[in-house]
């Protein structure tokens, strides 16, 4: 079985999840056999097996560490320090005997009985099975010899190079070389971990959440019972205006009780000084009050001298703006400027075109004249005998020109190259500058629409001024009216003082409604402020792009004089190889034409045979030629040796690096076929694998069917052992010997020993006990038998199993089907037990479905 890397991060948490769902499956078994007490005793049975939870049980175990066993002590299970933890192979039968190693299972910490306690213990590296293929499993034994606990079965194999992982360390910034397994693990306590951390804030937050759910709650309350009191304030209001009306009925009523009085004189002199003292503190009342008004006037002037300067801001602003528009104007000029200048730019890029066109042209022209040229010659070789050496020296020229037009041709190629790079640069020029445009034309529709937006909210915050002072005014004419009412009050306050606490009322509302107004008139200030504040902003913004704007369009245009400066240079380079290119041609014209001179002189001299000294200067003429054309050869095979040598440097070089990527593709050849093997030996391995399991499957079934062989010879023997003794009426006891905590030297064994009444009766069945329960417990070391002897009683019947008593009574087939319930109604790997009305094909079809669940991980 072969775990893949990327599954090697789900082991730890697949194997609790196999422990639980082993719990979770034999309930449901239970619930559907409920009706037999065999059944019963079994759930009895499972439920006492799972005493015992191993924890984070991986699938592969390497062969070289030490391995870590954790488990948790459910509180079913009562630990003692005789309990122990052994590693078996899967399919035993025996825990005595087929165990491959164990260890004491030391008592956890900080134990309490009825709860749940975890524990660890290490098992040795060189005390575990090699890479065998072979499945085991943990099982955890108590001092009686049953079985409380078993883990999922995993295996050991040899680790491999994908079983580790390298890691760089955090405080040595060294590699370290880790377990893929252990690394794995690491990092899920760390997940583990921040989930909990983070858990814990969540529930912090869902506190915090309710805490202010409470708190708003709290203070909605605190708002419904402030309108209450608001709506008391109402009330008492309109009582008090009830009762001052009243008090008003009642002093004209006491005006006539005065003219019918006059008897009392006296006592409204007394009232009268009274009044006359209340009078003077009403002036100094009505002093303060116009003292506020005059306060209140110079706030008004204050208000209005503000006015005329936000007045004047706006103004201000509305220049900037008009500004900003003949300015934005000016931009859209240049613009326009520029795109003439590159429209004639582009008509000026279009001649040159044509002059290159033309240019070709001529060539093309002169390379055709060329090579009719050139096959004249060839046609005139043959007429020409005695000239063949100069005529080899010409062809040599030839070549020359040939090879110096082939240049010429590459330097075309480049200028060819050059251009359509000015092209390609002036294009981008103008996808540029069709960019600038759309972000200035983008930039002017933005600022009118802010314009436009600040000039709405200018207006706004006028009309809220406007309606702010209007306010004002009336509140000034209110404040006056109360003025004359007061003073018209003051000469009638010998009449009533509820008409003048009215007044007193009416003062403070309004006085409250004054500051009200203030507030809002701060409130629009600071308003006003802030949009000032925006606008500059936005005026400083669109200034900053204004500016980017400027000098991108600079950039451009120094950008576009570079390109017209290199276009022009290749324009002159260009006619410098056609003033060459022409003068090349003129140049070998003139040589044909000496050539036909020197072809028609040998001739005239055959025939005149008069002119010796002609013949001189024309050879004297020749060797000049040849010594010329002897010194250009030498420059030419200089040159062409310096070229001969690179070309074989160049080639040195190519034949290296051909080398080089053979030794390569080699390599990779090799490590492709390696790989391909590897993989064909993978998908054979695969292929052998359910073979295997068969294999395997069916020497479980052999070691199964020999278990039951050995059974069914223990309970023979035992049936004879009976019928020989059926006079002996001794009951059997089993004592425990249970192991000590030691260092794990010793193999574990404990016998039960039956105490019978008749110590001669002990000695004779001792032989048959020690045959069935002779290694159900291994022993401890150094701790001595202790021997009971109890009371005659009947002899029982002892499963080998589960150590269960039976009557002699019993049939020997319930007695039979009892211990084969144990073999073949569980399941090896989930411990499920095999309910009535599940088929043996059903069951087998479970077990083998865990196998192959197995071999698809």
């Amino acid at each position: 079985m072969k775990v893949s890397i990327s599954e090697v991060g789900e082991i730890t948490m697949s194997h609790s999840k196999n422990q639980t769902k082993s719990l979770e499956t034999d309930p449901i078994v239970d619930e559907v056999v409920t009706f037999n007490p065999m059944e019963l005793e079994a759930r009895y049975d499972r439920a006492e097996f799972a005493a015992v939870v191993f924890q984070n049980i991986s699938e592969v175990y390497p062969i070289d560490a030490h391995i870590e066993c954790k488990y948790t002590i459910t509180a079913i299970i009562v630990p003692t320090s005789r309990d122990w933890v052994a590693l078996f192979k899967v399919g035993w039968m025996d825990p005595a005997k087929d165990y491959v190693y164990y260890e004491w299972a030391p008592m956890p910490k900080d134990y309490e009985i009825g709860k749940e306690s975890e524990a660890c213990i290490l098992f040795p590296s060189h005390r575990m099975p090699g890479d065998d293929g072979e499945f085991y499993q943990f099982c955890y034994v108590s001092s009686s010899g049953q079985i409380r606990g078993a883990s999922t079965p995993f295996q050991f194999r040899k680790p491999s190079a994908a079983d580790y992982v390298e890691i760089v360390d955090s405080d040595s910034n060294m590699l370290v070389i880790q377990s893929r397994t252990v690394y794995l693990q690491e990092n899920l306590r760390m997940v583990e971990s921040q989930k909990n951390k983070l858990l814990l804030t969540q529930e912090m937050l869902v506190k915090e959440l309710d805490q202010l759910a409470n708190h708003l709650e709290e203070t909605k309350e605190e708002l419904s019972a402030l309108q209450i009191e608001n709506d008391e304030l109402k009330n008492k209001l309109k009582q008090g205006e009830e009762h001052i009306l009243t008090l008003n009925n009642e002093t004209s009523e006491m005006v006539l009780i005065q003219e019918d009085q006059r008897a009392r004189i006296e006592v409204l002199l007394e009232e009268k000084m009274i009044l006359e003292t209340r009078v003077e503190k009403l002036n100094r009342e009505l002093t303060a009050l116009q003292s506020t008004l005059m306060k209140y006037h110079a706030q008004k002037d204050d208000l209005e001298g503000q006015k005329k300067s936000l007045e004047e801001q706006v103004t201000m602003y509305k220049d900037h703006f008009a500004s900003y528009e003949s300015a934005a104007i000016l931009y859209g000029k240049q613009l326009q400027e520029l795109q003439i200048t590159i429209a004639e730019k582009d008509d000026a890029m279009k001649c040159l075109q044509e002059k290159i066109g033309k240019l070709t042209r001529e060539m093309n022209l002169e390379r055709v004249s060329y090579k009719t040229q050139v096959i004249h010659y060839k046609n005139s070789v043959d007429q020409v005998q005695l000239l063949e050496e100069k005529l080899k020296n010409a062809e040599d020229k030839l070549s020359a020109a040939e090879e110096s037009r082939g240049l010429a041709a590459k330097e075309l190629e480049a200028y060819k190259e050059i251009h359509a790079r000015l092209t390609a640069d002036i294009e981008k020029t103008k996808t540029d500058n069709h960019c600038l445009k759309t972000k200035v034309s983008d930039l002017e529709k933005d600022f009118q629409q802010r314009a436009t937006i600040m000039k709405a909210e200018l207006q706004e915050t006028q009309e809220n001024l406007r309606s702010a002072l209007q306010d004002k005014e009336y509140a000034q004419m209110q404040k006056s009216q109360i003025q004359e009412q007061l003073e018209s009050a003051s000469t009638n306050s010998s009449k009533s003082e509820s008409s003048m606490s009215a007044m007193k009322l009416a003062l403070a509302q309004l006085n409250e409604r004054l500051e009200r107004k203030e507030k809002q008139t701060n409130i629009l200030e600071k308003t006003l402020r802030m949009r000032e504040k925006e606008f500059a902003l936005c005026e400083n913004d669109l200034k900053r792009e204004i500016d980017d704007l400027k000098e991108k369009i600079y950039m451009c245009g120094v950008e576009y004089k570079a390109i017209l400066i290199e276009k022009t240079k290749a324009q002159k380079k260009l006619e410098k190889v056609a003033e060459k290119k022409k003068s090349k041609m003129q140049r070998a014209k003139s040589e044909e034409v000496q050539i036909e001179r020197t072809q028609t002189s040998p001739v005239a001299s055959t025939m005149k045979m008069a002119k010796p000294s002609a013949m001189i200067e024309e050879g004297a003429q020749d060797e000049n030629s040849n010594n010329e054309i002897q010194e250009y050869m030498d420059d030419f095979e200089q040159k062409m040796n310096m070229h001969i040598e690179k070309k074989e440097k160049y080639k040195k070089l190519y034949n290296e690096e051909k080398v080089k990527n053979r030794d390569l593709q080699l390599e990779m050849t090799e490590q492709l076929k390696e790989k391909d093997s590897e993989i064909l030996r993978l998908r054979k391995k695969i292929q052998d694998m359910p073979l295997d399991w068969d294999y395997r499957l069916r020497s479980l079934e052999k070691c199964v069917i020999e278990k039951e062989a050995h059974i069914e010879m223990l309970n023979q023997k035992l049936r004879d052992s009976v019928k020989e003794k059926e006079a002996l009426k001794a009951s059997a006891s089993y004592t425990s010997k249970v192991p000590a905590a030691s260092s794990g030297s010793s193999d574990p064994s404990g016998t039960h020993c039956p105490d019978i009444a008749d110590i001669d009766d002990v000695r004779e069945s001792m032989d048959l006990l020690k045959i069935i329960n002779s290694d159900i417990i291994p022993s401890a070391p150094s701790v001595h038998e202790d021997k009971y002897l109890d009371a005659p009683g009947e002899p029982m019947k002892l499963c080998p199993v589960c150590n269960k008593s039976f009557p002699m009574d019993v049939a020997d087939l319930d007695f039979e089907n009892h211990v084969m319930d144990h073999v073949e109604g569980i399941c090896p790997i989930c411990r499920m037990s095999k309910g009535e009305n599940m088929t043996d094909d059903d069951f087998m079809r479970h077990v083998n479905k865990h196998y192959e669940d197995s071999d698809v991980n």
